[in-house]
């Protein structure tokens, strides 16, 4: 996010709120692309319209420039999908360095230290909004994760018509809930026929850059 950037999304931003009213949330994500100066601006001009969130306002390794934007911001902060250990988000919780945390149960190599990040966010208040990018089993585990879990804000969720298509279980969105599944394990079965019908395309590195070509990350 460069200068110009930052008045498209606000417009953006204003737009939305004036089209839904106060019926739904707005979530923003800044990719970890900018800076804590420009996400600072940002965020001071979206706050009229109460954004739920700011999604990695800061590249991810610096606590110190992450804690800057809510020091002199009214909007709430989230970050961790690209954080892996529970020494990773360690830095995060200890100060209190964001409102929500969002780990990825893949990222975080499975449920258990997953459960051990939660934990961790819920000693210091802080709720989850698990990032969840994958397919229908790691969204089935997340689930159940989400469903055992005092501190749980909101899940990621998309996809659901194609999840369905590859496993046993139909995921319904109701009312702004989903049905877990009941099952033993992860509650669902896998469609081997069916997955046969969605096969591997190699497809080039998306490339992320400004305006004049250089890289600015995911």
């Amino acid at each position: 996010m460069d200068i110009l950037a930052v008045g498209h999304c606000i417009r953006y931003v204003s737009a939305i709120r004036e089209d839904v009213g106060d019926k739904l949330d707005i979530l923003m994500d800044a990719y970890g692309s900018t800076t804590s100066e420009l996400s600072l601006e940002f965020a001071n001009c979206v706050a009229p319209y109460r954004p739920l969130f700011l999604e990695e306002p800061v590249k991810v390794g610096s606590v110190e420039a992450l804690m800057e934007v809510p020091r002199k911001s009214s909007v709430p902060i989230a970050t961790g999908e690209k954080l892996f250990t529970l020494h990773d988000f360690k830095p995060l919780t200890e100060q209190r360095a964001c409102a929500f945390l969002q780990p990825d149960t893949a990222h975080c190599f499975g449920i258990t230290q997953m459960m051990e990040i939660v934990r961790s966010a819920e000693h210091q208040q802080m709720l989850m909004a698990p990032q969840m990018a994958g397919g229908p089993i790691l969204y089935a585990a997340t689930l159940h994760i989400d469903a055992v879990m005092n501190n749980f804000l909101i899940q990621e969720t998309h996809g659901l018509d194609n999840f369905c298509r590859c496993v046993e279980h139909d995921w319904i969105v109701q009312h702004g809930y989903v049905n877990v599944p009941q099952q033993p394990g992860l509650g669902i079965e896998v469609k081997e026929q069916n997955i046969a019908g969605f096969p591997y395309e190699p497809l080039p590195y998306r490339q992320y850059r400004h305006a004049d070509g250089s890289w600015k990350g995911w």
